[in-house]
């Protein structure tokens, strides 16, 4: 926290005009002191509080930005690992989870610091941003899927079972990240700004997945994991691709009856 305190202060003794906090939609957590709030939020929170002590009497305006999960081109995480397992047919256990995120793409990001940066009624306001519309899991994997021009293999795992299971294999960050409902009010830059982000989800989700370069990544089969976990995991998505395979298999006999018959 020593470091945002001293950035902060050399903006005011410098006579910085106005200075752009980026925070995290998380910090509600921290301000409302829930239980569940991570120590990434306590800090984003106490950072905000230091850059209002420090600049509550000087010259330079505070704006904070309070950012939900960020994704674009050339950054990986939980969105690329979803990518991969698209790319390579692998089916995903997220068709039964029913939740709504907010997420936020790097071009809309950097729209909005624009409009905080140049229009004065920004100074002094905080505002939570994002791509303005919320999707749940499933949409996102079929959306990210479409902008690779393939076609996600969803399968349904109550989400009780999947956490358990992403406990045990270490994978309780990433489902984490899939199931939390992340919904939040992002009206007041719109109505303060009228701003709104130029660059739409499906257009996002393209441009991110082609940084990635994909349809240079090989084909071949991907390195088994080491250790009893890993093991466990790649049986888990062994036997989820041949239950759908089994089922693809059933779907067209049926199909190919009932074409026959008539």
């Amino acid at each position: 926290m020593a470091g945002t305190a001293s950035l902060a202060q050399a903006a005011a003794d410098r006579g910085v005009r106005r200075l752009i906090f980026l925070s995290s939609v998380g910090v509600r957590a921290a301000e409302r002191e829930e239980e569940e709030a991570t120590g990434f939020q306590h800090s984003k929170h106490e950072a905000e509080q230091v850059l209002h002590r420090i600049l509550g009497e000087a010259a330079t305006e505070l704006v904070v930005l309070r950012l939900p999960p960020l994704y674009g081109p050339e950054k990986m995480g939980v969105l690329r690992l979803m990518a991969e397992a698209v790319r390579r047919g692998r089916p995903l256990p997220l068709a039964s989870i029913q939740n709504q995120m907010s997420l936020l793409f790097v071009g809309n990001l950097v729209s909005a610091i624009e409009a905080c940066l140049q229009q004065p009624a920004a100074a002094g306001k905080t505002f939570a941003i994002s791509d303005g519309e919320a999707v749940s899991t499933p949409e996102l994997a079929e959306r990210l899927a479409e902008a690779m021009e393939l076609e996600a293999e969803l399968w349904g795992c109550p989400p009780g079972l999947l956490g358990l299971g992403a406990r045990f294999l270490g994978y309780s960050k990433v489902v984490r990240a899939l199931t939390e409902d992340v919904v939040f009010d992002d009206q007041d830059i719109v109505q303060a700004l009228a701003w709104n982000p130029p660059i739409d989800v499906d257009r996002a989700l393209q441009a991110t997945v082609r940084s990635w370069r994909l349809d240079q990544t090989s084909d071949a089969a991907p390195e088994r994991r080491p250790g009893l976990a890993g093991r466990i995991t790649d049986l888990v998505f062994d036997l989820a691709e041949r239950a759908v395979r089994l089922k693809r298999g059933r779907s067209g006999e049926e199909t190919a009856k009932a074409t026959s018959s008539s």
